[in-house]
């Protein structure tokens, strides 16, 4: 070995310990000055046995191990530094094309759509679900059961025909205890209005009577 070539493995040997030192935060150079004598007698005698074991047969392979693993210590230097000071970016993935069952399509965008949008009052959102046509035809079969089942009644007035307005009212109740929860609540509190357990909005559209008739 030459003297060049120890002075450049001393070189060498010098920069990985001040970029370790970064690393670590040492930045104080008067911290520790019976650590750093300590130090530097140690490194000497370590410098110096490298260049008795650098003067043998093996020098040439020792100096390309000493090369490969100061490329390597300093490269984790480097990536180490970078993720401690924020700068290391994780690896991102792959822009792929999105699937096609993952596309929402325009026609199913969230919110009301078609006559829903211009609905403003309770009916008119109603009427976007049971539709005028619909209406009619649970009046038509309902007045018809009702008309087979009318001699099992002593008054008439108890199986008295449906209309329009008294089918969307049925509507509307089902609605109304489907709103307030009333799976526990039986027909009669409903429409109690004496104990103060009846729904308002139930009970003045129809009497419990005609509900349990309908």
């Amino acid at each position: 070995m030459t003297v060049r070539d120890n002075e450049q493995i001393r070189l060498w040997l010098q920069e990985t310990d001040s970029a370790c030192e970064s690393v670590l935060g040492i930045d104080d150079p008067d911290e520790g000055e019976e650590d750093n004598i300590e130090t530097n007698i140690d490194r000497s005698d370590e410098e110096s046995v490298l260049e008795n074991e650098l003067s043998g047969d093996y020098g040439v392979e020792v100096m390309e191990e000493l090369k490969q693993a100061f490329c390597t210590t300093v490269s984790f230097i480097l990536v180490r530094t970078k993720t401690l000071g924020g700068t290391y970016q994780p690896h991102m993935a792959r822009k792929s094309r999105t699937l096609s069952h993952n596309i929402i399509p325009s026609f199913h965008l969230p919110g009301p759509i078609g006559s829903a949008k211009t609905a403003k009052t309770n009916i008119q959102s109603l009427e976007c679900i049971f539709k005028e046509e619909i209406i009619d035809k649970i009046v038509t079969y309902t007045n018809i059961y009702i008309d087979k089942i009318t001699s099992k009644f002593g008054r008439l007035r108890d199986a008295k025909p449906t209309d329009v307005c008294e089918s969307r009212a049925l509507i509307g109740i089902f609605y109304m205890a489907g709103v307030i929860k009333s799976s526990k609540i039986n027909v009669i509190q409903m429409f109690n209005m004496k104990n103060s357990t009846g729904v308002e909005a139930v009970y003045v559209k129809m009497s419990e009577h005609r509900f349990r008739f309908l």
